[in-house]
């Protein structure tokens, strides 16, 4: 079959896609300008990368998903089937649907509407009654607290230079678990007080606070 011929465009018509092809150029360059901008400023005002910016931009946002009364009903009756059962013995979760999937079921259609928005409720009022801490690895914490009192040192260094004031910080753990080393900070005039006042050098001054946490641990 032989191949259809194309017309030849005219030197108008030519010039003519040429200027359509140059605008749309512009436009996606011009739009891409303004998203790089965007992402720049986005990065710099929250103090995040510019690939954690893309990825805001460019990557939908899940919905939250909203809570299911299937899910509070099987919260309770797992509930009820481990409550006095030592730690150990106790049904996971895949465990009792595996065994209990078709009674469950059963009793879970009987459910009036009202059974239904109650067990939805308290899937809402049960995370605000459990709040957890997470806390970062010992290790990760360490170095958060001397990377954040080496800036302090700075700050506290240029303040001493600008106005002559005299001042000693001691930064020690909060809780008897904690495993950073003591801090601290000090002028040598508050140096030499420690010593004459107090009979202890300022590490020793450091070394008692840091025992209290230990001593009396709450």
């Amino acid at each position: 079959m032989a191949k259809a011929l194309r017309a030849k465009p005219s030197a108008e018509k030519h010039a003519l896609n040429q200027a359509e092809n140059r605008a749309r150029n512009q436009a996606v360059g011009d739009a891409h300008s303004l998203v790089h901008s965007m992402v720049t400023s986005l990065a710099r005002n929250h103090r995040r990368s510019k690939r954690w910016a893309n990825n805001q931009i460019y990557i939908p946002q899940r919905r939250p998903r909203k809570p299911s009364p299937w899910n509070g009903f099987v919260q309770e009756k797992l509930r009820a089937a481990n409550e006095g059962l030592p730690v150990g013995s106790r049904q996971l979760l895949f465990q009792f649907l595996k065994a209990h999937n078709t009674e469950l079921c059963v009793e879970y259609k009987s459910l009036s509407q009202q059974h239904r928005d109650a067990l939805v409720c308290n899937l809402q009022i049960v995370p605000e009654k459990c709040i957890k801490v997470i806390r970062d690895s010992p290790r990760a914490h360490s170095r958060r607290v001397t990377t954040g009192f080496t800036k302090l040192t700075a700050m506290l260094s240029t303040l001493v230079a600008l106005t002559g004031l005299e001042m000693i910080v001691i930064g020690v753990c909060g809780q008897y678990n904690d495993i950073n080393k003591p801090e601290v900070f000090c002028t040598p005039r508050m140096e030499e007080f420690t010593e004459d006042v107090l009979g202890m050098t300022v590490e020793e001054l450091a070394l008692k606070g840091d025992g209290c946490p230990y001593s009396s641990p709450r």
